[in-house]
């Protein structure tokens, strides 16, 4: 995709996320026009934005205050493709 064109489809985005959820459609059949590939990528942009929500805000372990015990309790965990096979340090900088 050239840069105008990611330019074009990023701003459409950022425009549309400033409107209601059910205003969307309406906006994007009226600035995509007849553009179909423009108005799937935008839409699609809205679909991961939607599906991303605040993933963030929810810590991957809850409420896991770093301690000895703790440390030993996550080895040999594994979060998604990565398990925890040993500490790599302690303390403030660790």
């Amino acid at each position: 995709m050239d840069p105008e064109r990611w330019q074009r489809v990023e701003g459409l985005f950022h425009a549309a996320l400033e409107r209601e959820p059910e205003a969307r459609q309406a906006f994007l059949e009226v600035v995509c026009g007849g553009d179909t590939d423009l108005r799937r990528q935008v839409e699609l942009l809205l679909a991961k934005e939607e599906a991303a929500g605040s993933f963030l805000e929810t810590p991957a372990i809850p409420d896991m205050t770093v301690t000895e015990t703790a440390t030993v309790a996550l080895l040999g965990r594994q979060f998604g493709p990565y398990r925890i096979v040993s500490p790599l340090g302690a303390g403030g900088m660790g």
